[in-house]
């Protein structure tokens, strides 16, 4: 209305400019996406058209990459990051019995927790003076941070959050990255760069091959943790995740808001702390990269096939000598 309706010629000159102009924007950012697929971590992991292993899944839906054994190019990775020169920060909470672990914890990660790179220890436990010496190469350290004792593991767990909360403004300063673990853990394989990422989580192995109706969500609607069914798409184990420094801080806050939330309530999660980091990780902002049930088994369980290597795995123990009764 109130214009000059363009002629049928004036159309088509108008679209060959934007042919033309389309494809010299293609033409000037060929190179960036070549040097992407040749430099880039990610196209080294997963090809789409060929990817490195066809017995497992190594794609979210969101194509986060699900990092397995055979799915990376480690020698690239390293000397990618050997470049980077980064450091990465590992939490640790030793409380109660579970300092009994601390050593094991410790010494494993020193043979097969980033070799070679710079990595700076905290280890939060009520007794410091049950923290074992142990001798660090040139690049690697161990802190001391005190936490308070609480009577119930369950309240543990969960006051973890809200203490990594803390720590995480300090480990912001001296790390690019950091993962958090619990301590009733044994390092049996190289735990290396590929897990690293902005936002990191792990198949929990008890279900990453079980039909999503079994997953251990919370259930409940009046938990906070509560997960709608059609978002429960993966489920992770609260005994490793990682990332940036800042990205963790995101995930414990939150968690340690609904955590108290549901407290208020006279609720307590499923799974505890766990259900509140499933909670965020399927509904608040998915994981930008997933690591297998090789970096956190259960030993109690018969490795499947498609579990080429252990990288990290629980240690087998007696849960009523060691929660009952701190």
């Amino acid at each position: 209305m109130g214009g000059t309706p363009r002629s049928a010629g004036s159309r088509l000159t108008c679209y060959t400019i934007a042919k033309k102009a389309l494809l010299v924007s293609v033409l000037l950012l060929l190179p960036y996406f070549t040097w992407n697929a040749v430099h880039m971590t990610y196209p080294r992991f997963y090809s789409p058209v060929a990817p490195a292993r066809t017995d497992v899944n190594s794609l979210t839906p969101w194509l986060a990459p699900i990092v397995w054994q055979g799915t990376y190019d480690p020698s690239f990775l390293e000397d990618a990051h050997r470049e980077k020169n980064v450091t990465v920060a590992l939490t640790v909470f030793a409380v109660g019995k579970y300092v009994k672990f601390l050593e094991r914890f410790l010494s494993s990660a020193e043979q097969h927790f980033m070799v070679g790179r710079h990595v700076v220890y905290h280890v939060m436990t009520e007794r410091p003076e049950a923290v074992p010496r142990l001798e660090l190469p040139p690049g690697r350290s161990l802190r001391v941070g005190l936490v308070d004792k609480h009577s119930r593991w369950q309240d543990i767990s969960m006051a973890r959050m809200q203490k990594l909360g803390e720590l995480l403004e300090d480990i912001a300063q001296e790390a690019q990255y950091v993962f958090c673990f619990d301590v009733d853990m044994e390092f049996q394989g190289p735990f290396g760069v590929e897990a690293l990422g902005d936002l990191v989580a792990v198949l929990h192995p008890w279900f990453y091959k079980r039909p999503r109706s079994i997953y251990s969500f919370e259930g409940r609607p009046a938990s906070t943790a509560f997960v709608m069914p059609a978002d429960r798409l993966y489920y992770y184990h609260a005994a490793v995740f990682g990332g940036t420094p800042a990205s963790v801080r995101h995930l414990v806050l939150s968690c340690s808001r609904t955590i108290s939330e549901d407290r208020d309530r006279g609720v307590e999660a499923l799974w505890h702390d766990e259900s509140h980091l499933n909670r965020y990780l399927a509904a608040e902002r998915r994981p930008t990269k997933v690591l297998s049930p090789e970096y956190s088994w259960d030993s109690k369980m018969v490795p499947a096939r498609e579990v080429r290597i252990i990288r990290l795995a629980t240690v087998i123990k007696d849960y009523s000598k060691i929660r009952d009764n701190w």
